[in-house]
């Protein structure tokens, strides 16, 4: 049994050294705001005043994540430190002494055997080689919710065509990078030819349109891959969730979308399938696990990605 992080960076436990620099109450941040673009075009509220939200970011070296901010208020800004996971032993000329840190103490396995609980309380979950072989076949395609695959390094960046402020009712407006030359998103599942292709998006579509214009929107795309790849298996992620403390929307909305969209995939006679993954990074109270939440309550943090990761392998490995 291997974690799949291993393999791929190894930064399902970059997390661990998160610094909150605010809290979600509106403090200001105290990040270096130069290493993000503030150009970038944001998600867009439930009241559809336009805003400049966290898009996942890899520049410099530094990953990181920028925290939503509006003419009202700022949101904190979260900064992430990547480490990797191991125990280390420094010797002295005088003795040898083991030196570990919290952040490397032992993890502790699940009774099920699915994951590892790692010191900051945070699940790894456990990659066995058939899960990781299938994942080496599937590309996801998305906004930057889904970026988050490639920049904590649980993908590869040619099994991940993502872009800040992409929507099902956008996509079409945007490229993609593959091997440093742009696409169009049907010109790149050309050149990427996936045997499995993952959509997860919809953050950027729930302010802006009615679940019907979603599946709609959704459907004309997946066609439109499908002629392009006819032999890739196509399937749609379900909308990740929020934190309830903020006021983009809400979950119940956003559950909303997913079951239509899931009926609707349904009722298509078209051989297009779902995966669930929101049901995995909730809380008890229907919104997004605090330790999943990236900071803005919309952006994910790296344990997240290991948790869509599995589900996305219990559900389509078979």
């Amino acid at each position: 049994m291997k974690i799949l992080s291993e393999r791929f960076g190894r930064f399902a436990a970059a997390a661990a050294a998160l610094i909150m620099t605010a809290s979600l109450a509106g403090c200001g941040s105290a990040d270096d705001s130069s290493q993000y673009d503030p150009n970038h075009i944001g998600f867009t509220r439930q009241d559809s005043s336009a805003v400049s939200v966290a898009e996942v970011s890899s520049s410099a070296g530094d990953q990181s994540q920028v925290a939503e901010t509006s003419a009202a208020q700022t949101e904190p800004t979260v900064t992430t430190t990547v480490q990797p996971v191991c125990t280390e032993t420094e010797t002295t000329p005088a003795s040898t002494t083991t030196v570990t840190t919290a952040a490397e103490t032992k993890k502790t396995e699940s009774p099920d055997g699915k994951y590892e609980i790692n010191a900051q309380g945070q699940k790894e979950y456990i990659f066995s080689d058939k899960y990781e072989s299938f994942l080496q076949d599937v590309t996801f395609v998305g906004d930057s919710i889904c970026y988050g695959l490639e920049v904590y390094d649980y993908m590869p960046p040619n099994n991940v065509l993502a872009f800040g402020s992409v929507a099902a009712r956008n996509i079409f407006d945007f490229t993609f990078d593959v091997d440093d030359v742009e696409y169009s998103i049907i010109d790149a599942v050309k050149k990427v030819q996936p045997k499995i292709l993952i959509f997860s998006m919809g953050m950027n579509d729930i302010n802006l349109t009615t679940p019907d214009q979603y599946c709609e929107n959704y459907m004309e795309l997946l066609d439109q891959v499908h002629e392009a790849v006819p032999s890739a298996k196509l399937y749609v992620a379900s909308i990740t969730p929020i934190s309830n403390s903020i006021e983009f929307n809400d979950n119940t909305t956003i559950d909303g979308f997913n079951a239509a969209i899931k009926q609707y995939l349904a009722n298509s006679g078209k051989d297009y399938g779902y995966v669930d993954i929101a049901s995995y990074l909730k809380d008890e109270w229907n919104g997004l696990a605090y330790e999943y939440s990236g900071g803005d309550g919309i952006h994910l943090q790296s344990p997240a990605y290991s948790a869509i990761l599995y589900q996305v392998c219990e559900q389509l490995c078979k």
